[in-house]
């Protein structure tokens, strides 16, 4: 075992030096990176000229500190490995790389994972194995990847221009495969840091923004459902667009669902502007459902939904994406989305003064702090124009008018039909304050 030359799949002698080595009973090669000087002998028994024999010395050198950097890597790993045996009394777990995507799969879990989710996962730890491979082909096993190989992964794939987001979760990833797939073996990603993450809360939509919504989705058939039961539910994209009949009871006037996320069970009213989807749903009843044709398309292509509700957003006349400066190969952050719906719900509930625990039993959440800190956005105009009742009276609205503006159109025509100079102060007061 030693410095070799090697040829070429055209024949032709390559350029650089090549060691070989063995062990633990494993012959390992390595381009050692030193150009061939010279002219080489016929065979490596013979002495070439100077250059070549200087460029073989130098060769030489860097295969014995590549064999001496190995044999101290394996002599760490056995320590580690004895100290695994000694807390847990087995011998530590086999986890080839090759299998690695495989066994992440199979890790259990308390609920089953979703296409997209696996699909991205899958395709971070792809690029965190060809990346190990690209650094030493020779690791083939995860008990073998040290804190440099992941630094490096980790350092690349911001050189890609991930969110911060993006690579907290790739490090969480590593983290839980380690955890799962390497029980009790010292865990190299808990010394590396997570980013900061520029949180970009969604706004929350006015009363009358959510009206020109309504307005602007009735020509689209196939979202507008889905807008409605996002606005009236406060339920998340995936759970209105996945939505069974067996969790609709039409008679008691609830829905009873357990959230996709968490798998948290909510119990939500149906009002009537839902009610009315819900019945229009019932004639078109195909499978199990509601919403058939929303549920493939969210199984197929998630952000297709997206789409679609952003460019109803757009033709309503509100802004459907804000900029943000992020990387190049990243999204817009967007403060209006499918999520605003929910946002927007918890908002107008706690503005008008429902209880927290009852908002909590609507949309899941386990804690206050999350619904305080992340969906409850109020504005100024929300404090000012919350009116007794007003929840009720917006979701029970439909697309030609609402209960709340036939109300005070009614009021209107009583205070002007006897207007006159005696009482025009006061009724101007009364009437500016309906309009406000």
């Amino acid at each position: 075992m030693g410095v070799i030359l090697k040829k070429g799949r055209d024949g032709q002698p390559r350029r650089t030096w090549y060691g070989v080595y063995e062990l633990k009973g494993r012959r390992h090669e390595v381009n050692l990176g030193i150009v061939i000087g010279g002219i080489p002998p016929k065979t490596l028994r013979d002495f070439g000229d100077i250059a070549f024999e200087r460029s073989r010395v130098k060769a030489q050198e860097k295969l014995n500190a590549i064999v001496d950097e190995a044999k101290t890597a394996k002599h760490a790993e056995r320590i580690l490995e004895r100290l695994y045996e000694h807390k847990t009394g087995d011998a530590p777990p086999s986890v080839p790389l090759h299998e690695l995507i495989e066994r992440w799969k199979q890790i259990p879990r308390g609920k089953q994972l979703c296409e997209q989710y696996v699909a991205v996962c899958s395709a971070t730890l792809r690029r965190f194995l060809k990346s190990i491979s690209e650094i030493n082909a020779n690791v083939i096993d995860l008990t073998e990847v040290t804190l440099p190989m992941i630094t490096a992964f980790l350092e690349a794939e911001e050189r890609r221009g991930v969110a911060p987001k993006t690579y907290n979760a790739s490090i969480t990833l590593l983290k839980t495969m380690w955890k799962n797939l390497l029980p009790g073996f010292p865990n190299p990603l808990l010394k590396i840091p997570s980013k900061k993450a520029d949180t970009r809360f969604r706004r929350p939509c006015s009363e009358d923004q959510l009206q020109k919504i309504l307005v602007a989705a009735q020509n689209d058939l196939f979202i507008y459902p889905i807008i409605v039961t996002g606005m009236c539910t406060a339920m998340r994209r995936g759970d209105c667009c996945g939505l069974r009949w067996n969790d609709v009871d039409m008679q008691g006037g609830f829905i009873s669902v357990v959230t996709a996320k968490n798998r948290a069970r909510v119990e939500i009213p149906i009002w009537p502007l839902f009610s009315e989807v819900l019945k229009l749903a019932a004639k078109e009843k195909i499978d199990e459902f509601v919403f058939s044709k929303q549920a493939a398309m969210y199984r197929r292509n998630p952000d297709g939904i997206t789409m679609r509700v952003k460019k109803i957003l757009r033709q309503a006349g509100i802004l459907a994406e804000d900029s943000c400066n992020v990387g190049p190969r990243l999204r817009n952050a967007s403060a209006y989305d499918f999520h605003s719906f929910r946002v927007t719900w918890v908002t107008l509930a706690l503005s008008s003064g429902v209880p927290i625990e009852l908002v909590r039993r609507v949309t899941g959440h386990s804690t206050v702090e999350v619904v305080l800190r992340h969906y409850h956005q109020p504005e100024r105009d929300h404090f000012r124009r919350v009116l007794e009742d007003k929840m009720p009276a917006f979701m029970a609205a439909r697309l030609n008018g609402s209960a709340a503006i036939d109300d005070a159109i009614g009021r209107l025509k009583e205070l002007i039909v006897d207007l006159d100079r005696n009482n025009f102060s006061q009724r101007r007061g009364q009437i500016l304050e309906i309009v406000r």
